[in-house]
């Protein structure tokens, strides 16, 4: 375990830099990133995705949405839910930090040799047993 949390910290805190830059902080990030997949229409499908309380996610998404970054509308199949949305602000900011984490990801990854570059994505996927998306905001 301590190899993978040293192997993704040093990229993981040169993300937030390029996350603030974009206006997003890193769970905004990773719910436009969910968002961006177009399985997670509702609150609870991206804190389910992301592994994170409900409670903390109605939160997350209501910061969101003040911010401009999504909109909820009532969901036609079951009136108790909402249907979280990127705006296209939200759309925006996350290609534009996307864009911007790939860069750094790909400096970082640049320092391994190619054959070893290409399958270190993968690596805590296969290490963990975690689904993709509960581990990964790369898409």
């Amino acid at each position: 375990m301590f190899l993978s949390t040293s192997a993704s910290t040093r990229p993981r805190s040169r993300s937030w830099p390029l996350l603030e830059r974009q206006g997003l902080g890193m769970w905004a990030y990773v719910v436009l990133t969910e968002l961006s997949r177009g399985a997670a229409p509702t609150r609870l499908a991206p804190a389910r995705a992301v592994d994170v309380d409900k409670t903390k996610m109605v939160a997350i998404i209501d910061g969101m949405e003040a911010e401009g970054l999504v909109s909820r509308r009532p969901d036609p199949d079951d009136r108790r839910a909402r249907i979280t949305e990127p705006t296209a602000e939200g759309r925006k900011r996350w290609r534009g930090a996307r864009a911007a984490v790939r860069r750094m990801e790909d400096g970082f990854l640049a320092e391994l040799p190619p054959a070893r570059r290409a399958a270190a994505p993968a690596a805590p996927r296969e290490l963990s047993g975690e689904p993709s998306t509960r581990l990964s905001a790369t898409s």
